[in-house]
């Protein structure tokens, strides 16, 4: 199957790397749904909001050449220092970026490395790949920083939602997927890798094709990778389609589509995501007979969007319902301009977002329960401590979701407090 395409003009595709961007919704969908949380934290990394959310930097110092990666990264208190791109004759051996490459595995790619080994060394030429909310201060002179005053936790009046179905740290078993076609090869390639042993996928479509021959084909080619599929015909607000598909015992739900949508079409999708969360959830309230045991399953869903009020909408009606539920929604224009100002700015950064969303290419990120990184006193630790942990686990640390507020932390100060129960945003190998 085809994954459908906008079409822009070639100069705009080259810059800003469109093509990278949209391949890379069927992976990024794929991963969030079998982690609670980490569509927040790629909505912070691609929207720009100075001040408030993280950026990607590169940056060229050559008086750090020569020294090893475990000297470089604690010189930085206000960001975080990921990985180094190298110069353009080496590893790919190409002078001019080529952002219109699919994101499987462009040859580009070898240029850049992520999550490095302490041992890596800053060659001539290198680039430093910084993560901060205010690095360009700091990338100037980072031995001269002072240290950052540490700021209080997010108050817990701000959340929207409460973490519950983190708490449960949900392992998805059963997946359901809603008007996903146009990335469904997608989809299902990324979850194949990050998915258990086994795992049951339910996709709702009203396309032909997929109900015959080419499901045929998925089903075959994924059942020998532990993924038993179901294609159910219908519409995604119909209760009885949604109860065949298993909606009532699932544990996570993906909604798609919104590509080459007018905006009556976006308000028609929208207001058909709320209808869908809202007969979802009376599914679920009926299904559960005990609300209060402890085995009542959590249900983590995560969606495209075109407004920024259906996360709030989608917020309440979580917060209403009487079993565990927790929603992310990725909001496709606000995701987009910040990848064509960031890439626009700096071409280069298309190879760190392509990486990051390409499951098949280097490192990924990862949210993980704070238990493994946080060991100070009063189950807190300073964010530098993390780091450390972290990287004694060969990995990187980039923020931390606060478990109150649910506030997505990236590209912090060291000197931040992390909290046993928070959930620790990490980059590592696949």
């Amino acid at each position: 199957m085809q994954r459908a395409r906008h079409e822009y003009g070639s100069s705009t595709t080259q810059m800003v790397g469109v093509s990278s961007f949209e391949n890379g919704l069927g992976e990024v969908l794929g991963v969030c749904a079998l982690q609670p949380g980490l569509a927040g934290v790629f909505t912070d990394l691609l929207e720009v909001q100075p001040g408030k959310s993280a950026m990607i930097y590169l940056k060229d110092m050559p008086e750090l050449q020569g020294k090893a990666h475990r000297d470089i990264w604690p010189a930085f208190r206000a960001g975080v220092v990921c990985g180094y791109l190298r110069r353009a004759d080496e590893g790919g051996g190409t002078d001019a970026v080529a952002h219109t490459v699919d994101v499987d595995v462009p040859a580009e790619c070898s240029r850049l490395c992520l999550n490095p080994s302490d041992d890596y060394v800053m060659a001539p030429g290198d680039k430093l790949v910084i993560i901060s909310q205010n690095a360009v201060q700091e990338a100037e002179r980072p031995h001269m920083m002072a240290i950052a005053p540490r700021p209080p936790l997010a108050s817990k009046e701000t959340s929207t939602a409460e973490p519950t179905a983190w708490d449960m740290d949900p392992v998805c078993r059963r997946l359901v997927l809603i008007d996903c076609d146009n990335m469904l090869d997608t989809i299902l390639e990324t979850v194949s890798e990050f998915a258990p042993a086994t795992m049951d996928i339910s996709v709702i479509t009203g396309c032909d094709d997929l109900l015959t021959t080419h499901g045929e084909c998925l089903r075959n080619r994924f059942g020998r990778e532990g993924l038993q599929l179901t294609f159910v015909k219908g519409e995604c607000t119909d209760q009885a389609v949604l109860q065949s598909a298993g909606i009532a015992e699932c544990d996570s739900v993906v909604i798609g589509n919104l590509q080459q949508c007018s905006r009556g079409a976006i308000d028609d999708h929208d207001a058909t995501i709320v209808a869908t969360i809202m007969l979802i959830k009376w599914i679920r309230e009926q299904a559960m007979t005990d609300i209060s045991s402890q085995d009542t399953p959590s249900l983590h869903i995560v969606g495209l969007s075109g407004y920024k009020d259906t996360q709030l909408l989608a917020d309440v009606l979580a917060l209403s319902s009487s079993v565990p539920i927790s929603v992310d929604m990725l909001n496709l224009d606000f995701l987009m301009s910040g990848w064509i100002v960031q890439v626009a700015a700096e071409p280069e950064v298309t190879l760190v977002f392509r990486e990051l969303l390409a499951s098949s290419a280097g490192s990924e990120l990862y949210v993980r329960k704070g238990h493994l990184y946080v060991q100070g006193p009063n189950d807190t630790a300073y964010f530098r401590e993390v780091q450390y942990a972290a990287r004694r686990l060969g990995q990187t640390a980039i923020g931390f979701i606060q478990c109150e507020s649910q506030a997505v932390l990236i590209g912090v100060s060291a000197d931040l407090q992390v909290s046993i129960h928070d959930r620790v945003v990490v980059m590592a190998e696949a």
